[in-house]
C-alpha cells in the first residue's frame, strides 16, 4: 500500500502530505505510557521529518482521497535545504538564488534581514545564475533527464519569478542533441556581457538570452566530436573562465570532469576525474589540453575521483594561476592544486588540510585568501603557501557561530560597499554567511543579578569578560550613571586586565538607600573604538535597604546586559577599525523557509555525483549518521544569528559604534589570532 504518494496524486503526496524521497525511517513500540503498544513511527526525508504516532491505526490508506495521519515535524527545526548550488546578486547582499535537491529554486531579496525566501521554480534545483549587470535575470535550471533533458531557463523579473515566469534559453537541441550530468553546470562568461558557458561531456559557448551555440572543446570521454547522451564518465563538473578577452569572450577556461572514484573508477574506460584547459577558447576543441598528468609525481588524481570544483585568482590577469580540488579521500594529500601556468605544472596545494573530500573553492585577491568548502568546514589560507586554518570562533571560548556537521557545497563572496561577505551553502543546512571584515573586540556579562544589600554594607558583582576576534588590548571597569548616579562605592577587582575567555572579575558596590540605575562599564585601552557598558538582558538589580520602622525603602536596579555600546547608532564600523580575522568570527544562517527542508549528516565516503548530491540515477544514499538520521552538532548554540523559522540562540549580535575615521587608525596595529572551529 503507497501511504504517501509522492507520484500519482493531485495535489502530490494527498493522503499523508509527507514530502518525497525518504532516507531513513526509525521507529519503536512503547511498552508503558500513552502510546503504549503503538507503532511509533519516524521518517526523514527531502522535506525534514515526519511522524506517525500510530502506525497501526494512523496508516491506513492508499487511496488519493484518503487522509493519513502523519505530523509534519519540521516548523521549528530551522532551514534544512539541501543545496547544490546558488549564487548571488552583483550589486545587493541581500539578492540570493539558489538550488536545492527536491524544494526548487529558491531566492531572496532580503537574505541578511528576512527569513522568508520564496520558490521561484519548482522541481529540483540544480545550477543556477543571476546576470551581474542585467541582476534581475534570473538563470536556472532542472535535472537533465536523458534524452534532451537539458535546459537553462531564464526570468527577468528576480524574486518576483515564479514558474510561469521562466521560459528556455538554452535545451538539448541547441546543444548538438547533448544531455549532460543530472546536475549540469553552466557559468555567465565573465569575460562576456552576453555569453554563456555550458557544461555536458563537453563545453559549449552561446548567447544568454538564447540562440546558436558552438562546441569549443571536444568530447571529454571519447576525444571526438560525438553527441553527449548523459552516461559518459567524464561528464563536465565545473568551468571557469579568465584570461584575455576576444570577440567570444573568455579566451581561457579551466574545466574538470567527473569521475568514478578508487573502486569503480578502475572498472570504467576511460578514466575520469581529469582537468583541461585551453587558453584559446574560441579556435576550437583543437586547443583543449588534458593537463590531469602534470604534477611532480605525475596524475593530480590518480584515484579517479571527481574533480569537484576550479577556480582561477582574478590577481592574474593572464588567467593562468588557478586551483583545482578533488572530492574524495585520497589518504592526505592531493585535495587542492595550484597552477601558475595555465596547468602545465601542479604544485599540491593541501597543506594542514584534513583528509575530507573538497567540494568548492574561491579566491579573494583582496585578502590574498583562497577559501575551500569541505564535507567537515570551510577553510581558509593565504594564496602565497598553503596553511589552513577552518572558519568558526576559538573552541575554547564557546562562542556561537560555527558551522553545523554537514558537507558545504558552493562558495561566493560578495564585495561592495564596504562589505566583504563569504557565503557558503550546506547539503541540507542552508545558506550561510561568514563577515571576513570584521573588528577585534570583548563582551561582558554578569552572572549574579539580582543581589539585595543593605545600608552602610556592600554587594559584589560576579561577571566575565570575552576576547573576541583576536582581541588583545587591556580593559579599564568602573562605574558609570545611568538615568541615576551610580553606587558611591564602586570597587573593580581587577580593575583594568586583558580579556581572554571568560575572564573573571567582580564589582563590589554599595551606598545609601535609594533607586539606583547605573552601568558597569569597561573602557578598552584601544578607546575610543570599544567602550562597553554592561546591563543584564534579564533585568538584573541592585536593591539597598534600609530598615526604618518596619518599612523597607526603594530598591535600586542597575541593568547588566552584555556587548552593549553605549549610544549604539550604527552597525557597520568605519573602515579603519575593520579587521580581517576570519577564524574566530561567527557563521550565520542566511536561509529558511516552509518547504525548504533537507538534510544530511557528513558523508563517510566520496561517491559518485549521482551519489554524492542526490541524484536520480542509481541508488540513493542514505545520508543520516543514525535511524533518524537528523543529530547535526549538539550544542546549547547551534550559531549566534539564525534567520530562519527560530533562533537557536537567544544572543544576537552586538553592534558596532559610529566613530570618526581619524580616531581608529591608530589602532590598526592589533594582533590577530586565527583559531580552528568546534567540532
Amino acid at each position: 500500500m503507497n501511504l504517501t504518494h509522492a507520484y500519482g496524486c493531485i495535489p502530490i503526496a494527498a493522503p499523508s502530505h509527507v514530502h518525497p524521497d525518504q532516507h531513513a525511517m526509525a521507529y519503536m513500540i512503547p511498552a508503558s505510557g500513552s502510546d503504549s503498544g503503538n507503532a511509533l513511527l519516524y521518517f526523514a526525508n527531502d522535506g525534514g521529518i515526519y511522524r506517525a504516532l500510530n502506525g497501526y491505526s494512523g496508516l491506513n490508506s492508499g487511496s488519493c482521497s484518503g487522509i493519513n495521519q502523519f505530523d509534519d515535524l519540521n516548523q521549528n527545526l530551522g532551514s534544512m535545504a539541501q543545496f547544490v548550488s546558488f549564487s548571488q546578486s552583483s550589486l545587493d547582499a541581500n539578492t540570493i538564488l539558489g538550488g536545492t535537491q527536491d524544494n526548487g529554486s529558491p531566492a531572496s531579496s532580503q537574505a541578511t534581514t528576512n527569513p522568508s525566501w520564496v520558490n521561484v521554480l519548482g522541481g529540483d534545483g540544480g545550477y543556477n545564475a543571476i546576470d551581474p549587470i542585467a541582476t534581475m535575470n534570473f538563470y536556472v535550471s532542472n535535472p537533465d533527464v536523458p534524452p534532451g533533458g537539458l535546459a537553462i531557463q531564464l526570468c527577468t523579473s528576480g524574486v518576483n519569478c515564479n514558474n510561469g515566469g521562466f521560459s528556455s534559453v538554452v535545451t538539448s537541441s541547441d546543444l548538438g542533441g547533448d544531455d549532460g550530468a543530472f546536475y549540469f553546470p553552466f557559468v555567465l562568461d565573465s569575460g562576456s556581457a552576453t555569453s554563456m558557458l555550458v557544461g555536458t561531456c563537453r563545453v559549449w559557448r552561446g548567447p544568454r538570452t538564447g540562440g546558436a551555440f558552438v562546441a569549443l572543446s571536444p568530447n571529454f570521454d571519447t576525444l571526438g566530436a560525438g553527441t553527449c547522451t548523459g552516461s559518459e564518465v567524464n561528464q563536465v563538473r565545473a568551468i571557469a573562465a579568465a584570461g584575455q578577452i576576444d570577440g567570444s569572450g573568455s579566451t581561457t577556461l579551466y574545466v574538470t570532469t567527473n569521475g568514478m572514484g578508487p573502486i569503480e573508477g578502475p572498472l570504467y574506460t576511460p578514466s575520469g576525474g581529469h582537468v583541461w584547459v585551453t587558453t584559446d577558447a574560441s579556435n576550437g576543441s583543437a586547443t583543449f589540453a588534458d593537463v590531469t598528468n602534470n604534477s611532480p609525481t605525475g596524475n593530480i588524481n590518480p584515484n579517479q575521483f571527481p574533480v569537484s570544483a576550479v577556480a582561477t585568482d582574478p590577481s592574474d590577469a593572464s588567467g593562468k594561476t588557478a586551483y583545482a580540488t578533488v572530492m574524495g579521500f585520497t589518504g592526505g594529500s592531493g585535495h587542492v592544486w595550484k597552477t601558475t601556468d595555465a596547468g602545465a605544472t601542479w604544485t599540491d596545494f593541501t597543506g594542514n588540510l584534513p583528509d575530507s573530500p573538497v567540494n568548492a573553492v574561491v579566491v579573494y585577491p583582496p585578502m590574498s585568501q583562497i577559501f575551500v568548502a569541505t564535507d567537515v568546514g570551510v577553510f581558509a589560507s593565504s594564496t602565497s603557501t598553503p596553511s589552513w586554518t577552518e572558519l568558526g570562533p576559538n573552541p575554547a571560548t564557546n562562542q556561537p557561530g560555527f558551522l553545523p556537521n554537514v558537507a558545504v557545497t558552493a562558495l561566493a563572496i560578495f564585495n561592495r560597499g564596504g562589505q566583504q561577505l563569504l557565503r557558503a551553502s550546506t547539503y541540507g543546512r542552508g545558506i550561510w554567511q561568514f563577515n571576513l571584515a570584521i573588528t577585534p573586540d570583548f563582551q561582558l556579562s554578569i552572572t549574579n543579578s539580582p543581589i539585595t544589600t543593605f545600608a552602610g554594607q556592600t554587594a559584589t558583582f560576579n561577571g566575565t569578560a570575552t576576547a573576541v576576534n583576536g582581541y588583545t588590548n587591556s580593559v579599564t571597569l568602573s562605574c558609570s550613571a545611568g538615568t541615576s548616579a551610580a553606587p558611591s562605592t564602586c570597587s573593580p577587582s581587577p580593575s583594568t586586565f586583558t580579556p581572554a575567555n571568560k575572564t573573571p572579575f567582580t564589582v563590589t558596590v554599595g551606598g545609601s538607600a535609594g533607586d539606583y540605575n547605573f552601568n558597569i562599564k569597561a573602557v578598552g585601552a584601544d578607546w575610543p573604538c570599544h567602550t562597553h557598558a554592561a546591563r543584564d538582558a534579564t533585568s538584573g538589580q541592585l536593591r539597598v535597604d534600609q530598615t526604618v520602622a518596619g518599612e523597607r525603602h526603594r530598591r535600586a536596579r542597575g541593568h547588566i546586559n552584555a556587548g552593549e555600546f553605549p549610544g549604539d547608532r550604527c552597525r557597520i564600523l568605519q573602515p579603519e577599525c575593520r579587521r580581517f580575522l576570519h577564524h574566530q568570527h561567527q557563521w550565520r544562517n542566511l536561509q529558511s523557509h516552509p518547504g525548504y527542508d533537507g538534510q544530511s549528516n557528513r558523508k563517510q565516503s566520496s561517491q559518485h555525483d549521482s551519489d554524492r548530491y542526490g541524484a536520480h540515477r542509481g541508488s540513493r544514499r542514505q545520508l543520516s549518521g543514525d535511524h533518524s538520521g537528523f543529530n547535526v552538532r549538539s550544542r546549547a548554540a547551534d550559531h549566534i544569528f539564525y534567520l530562519g523559522r527560530y533562533r537557536e540562540s537567544g544572543l544576537r549580535p552586538h553592534r558596532a559604534q559610529c566613530i570618526p575615521r581619524s580616531e581608529c587608525r591608530q589602532h590598526r596595529h592589533q594582533r590577530h589570532v586565527l583559531h580552528r572551529r568546534a567540532r
